[in-house]
């Protein structure tokens, strides 16, 4: 269908002809800009999904070091994406598998850039896990509990309880 037919097709649809109204100019220039962007912000969302899952795949066949710039890109690219915390995320799993504990610091902390995300807890309990490898034991407690209190119900706040637990028994709490 042409784009002018279902312009027209809208514009039939959102006339009442038995009150005789006709689309003001603005409604019919409200239906226009939506036939246009619609497809545009579709299209955005399926190529931020593409490159996430293109990097997503380097990630999980191990090739760490094409999924770095590969996620990087995504991020310069598609930095409002819902998607973006999930790749940040996934920038400091890379530093933590590696055990580049200070670099997975960094890209965790990143995490809470992104408001619209759901990683931000799994990021915070990352960093507490990466300050316990480094021997920081008071920063990794201090980590671990604010993840206790922010995340007051639910499994964020479970692993915590248990990554408080397992440092206080091993006696690596100061």
């Amino acid at each position: 269908m042409r784009r002018a037919n279902a312009l027209e097709l809208l514009l039939a649809a959102t006339h009442n002809k038995e009150m005789g109204e006709i689309p003001s100019k603005m409604h019919r220039v409200l239906i226009l800009a939506s036939l246009v962007l619609f497809p545009i912000f579709a299209q955005a969302d399926s190529l931020a999904q593409r490159d996430y899952q293109i990097a997503k795949s380097l990630f999980d066949s191990g090739k760490e070091t094409e999924a770095l710039v590969s996620l990087s890109d995504f991020l310069r690219r598609h930095t409002g994406d819902l998607l973006a915390d999930d790749a940040q995320f996934l920038m400091g799993e890379i530093y933590f598998r590696r055990r580049q504990f200070p670099e997975a610091i960094i890209e965790f902390r990143k995490v809470a850039r992104y408001q619209k995300g759901d990683r931000l807890a799994d990021a915070y309990l990352r960093v507490g896990e990466s300050q316990q490898k480094l021997g920081n034991y008071r920063a990794a407690l201090i980590e671990f509990e604010a993840v206790r209190r922010r995340f007051a119900k639910g499994e964020d706040h479970d692993r915590a309880e248990l990554l408080i637990e397992g440092l206080m028994k091993s006696g690596n709490q100061k």
